[in-house]
Parts: C-alpha cells; sequence; structure tokens
C-alpha cells in the first residue's frame, strides 16, 4: 500500500485520497491518484466570551479556534495588554492560574496554525472580589444567622456547615445575576438546624455550568 504526503497536499489545499495498493514488477511499481481542490476553511479564533473568575480562585479555560492547518499554537499577540497577574497561557490555548486582583482585563490572544496562517482575538476577563461571611451569630437554640456579601455574577453560592471542620453539608444555594458584576447587597442566612454548640460556615462558589469551585 502507497499513499501521497497528505500534509503538503492539505497546505495547497488538495484533499487526500486514500492509499492504494501497488503490483511490483521487477523493482519498481506505479500508483495513480485522483486529488481534488478544496477551500479550505479560514483559521479563527471561536472563543468569544471567557467565564468570570474568583480572585485567589483556581481558573482553567480551554481557548477554542477552528480552520486552518492544525496543530494549533496560541500566544499573546504583539502589542497586547499583559495577563491578569496569576494566569498563564500555554501553547495548547489553556489559560489557567490563580487570579490575584479584582477587575475586568482586556488581552489580545493569537492564535497560529501549521502553515503559519495567524487570527487575533480581544477578549475580557472579569475577576470577581471573594464572598464575605461576617457577623455570625446564635439567635436561637437552634438556628444561627450570618450576613453574606458578593458579587452579582452568573456563580452559583453554596452556603455550607460543619461542626468539626472535615464533613461540610449544604444547607442553602442561590444564583445571582444582573446586568453587571458589581457587588450584591448584603443579606443574612439562617441556618435554621444549628442544633450543635459549635457551628463553621464556608461558601463554595463554582460557575453556572458547575466547574471550577472555589471555597
Amino acid at each position: 500500500m502507497v499513499s501521497p504526503d497528505c500534509l503538503a497536499l492539505g497546505q495547497f489545499g488538495y484533499a487526500c485520497p486514500g492509499a492504494v495498493s501497488v503490483n511490483i514488477s521487477g523493482s519498481s511499481g506505479t500508483a495513480d491518484f485522483t486529488v481534488s481542490y478544496f477551500q479550505p476553511q479560514m483559521l479563527s479564533v471561536v472563543t468569544q466570551n471567557l467565564p468570570d473568575a474568583l480572585v485567589t480562585g483556581g481558573y482553567s479555560v480551554q481557548l477554542q479556534a477552528a480552520g486552518g492547518q492544525p496543530p494549533y499554537t496560541w500566544s499573546l499577540s504583539l502589542g497586547s495588554l499583559p495577563l491578569p497577574t496569576g494566569l498563564a497561557l500555554s501553547p495548547s490555548g489553556q489559560l489557567s492560574g490563580v487570579p490575584g486582583l479584582t477587575g475586568t482585563y482586556y488581552f489580545v490572544v493569537r492564535v497560529t496554525d501549521d502553515a503559519a496562517n495567524a487570527d487575533d482575538q480581544t477578549l475580557a476577563l472579569t475577576i470577581l472580589p471573594r464572598p464575605v461571611i461576617s457577623g455570625a451569630h446564635r439567635v436561637s437554640s437552634s438556628q444561627f444567622q450570618f450576613t453574606a456579601s458578593g458579587s452579582s455574577s452568573p456563580l452559583i453560592y453554596e452556603f455550607q456547615y460543619s461542626t468539626n471542620l472535615a464533613n461540610w453539608v449544604t444547607f442553602f444555594a442561590t444564583n445571582f445575576f444582573s446586568a453587571g458584576s458589581g457587588p450584591f447587597s448584603p443579606f443574612v442566612v439562617t441556618d435554621f438546624a444549628a442544633t450543635n454548640k459549635a457551628r463553621f460556615y464556608r461558601i463554595l462558589v463554582s460557575a453556572d455550568d458547575g466547574n471550577t469551585p472555589t471555597e
């Protein structure tokens, strides 16, 4: 079985034919191939938006591209603003790390394919402040209350308690959606089954798709 150099054909816009059998007569043989020309899809960055991050929380997003000649290599474009503190972009397109500062950051990513084609895309990443629990106190023999504050964003906030700091139980969960990513007004959370003398609380935050949980 013999086949042509499919990589070279693809770089010139030709579809790769399948391998064919060759009968060897003496020390040589002949194989005929029919190739067809196609218009390859232009290389483009598919990722247009990034999910919000949480300051000091783990973050990981895979950037996506289409068209051109894979494999792809990712980098920041020349002249781009730097990535937020604590984040890095790998050549494979993984944007990850632990963001260190809140705010909205803009930067330009570049994807380059195996034929040296490139495409740029401006992205924005909002890094939200961590939620805060304050003022925890007992209001009755079976109830604890505390005040929670954080950011309005498509995040899931799970309020959990523990009696030993090892086993945690979710007793309340909510989403906060708004037009922006500003702070939501502090509100009171009540634990109605707090019969233990000691009670520990935490907030588990995750994206609305269930990814990237952060305490």
